[in-house]
């Protein structure tokens, strides 16, 4: 009874480590890149827990690790980039609106994203509902 015990949970141990290691590795986008390519890439890498890549396209850099449980996108469709001058703190940012879930049930999301050191790359600083 007791190997049974141990090794049902050496079991659950290699499964939850399993599924928290990274899906695979998602390229930081080019400083060029713009704000819509830094949004997908971002997108792109939190579903695939790389979040070595997803952390180092917010400024500043998100904490996100190994065993963290940030929400995934589904069904991503850009559906507009605005220029937005209201968010405090930041001098310009563009917002990209996207919408994501099941069809039946799709969510109005945000990135508000501005340029890292005033002319650098775009950069992830706010998100919420669009």
């Amino acid at each position: 009874m007791c190997w049974a015990i141990g090794t049902l949970t050496v079991l659950g141990v290699i499964i939850g480590a399993t599924w928290a290691l990274p899906r695979k590795d998602v390229a930081i986008p080019d400083d060029d890149a713009t704000p819509v390519e830094v949004v997908r890439a971002y997108v792109e890498a939190l579903n695939a827990r790389d979040f070595a890549t997803s952390n180092q396209l917010w400024s500043p850099p998100q904490s996100n690790g190994l065993f963290s449980r940030p929400g995934g996108y589904e069904n991503v469709e850009i559906t507009g980039v605005y220029v937005d001058d209201d968010l405090a703190g930041w001098e310009r940012t563009i917002n990209v609106a996207l919408r994501h879930g099941p069809e039946d049930g799709a969510e109005l999301w945000g990135f508000w994203l501005s340029r890292r050191d005033g002319d650098g790359a775009w950069r992830i600083v706010a998100q919420g509902v669009a």
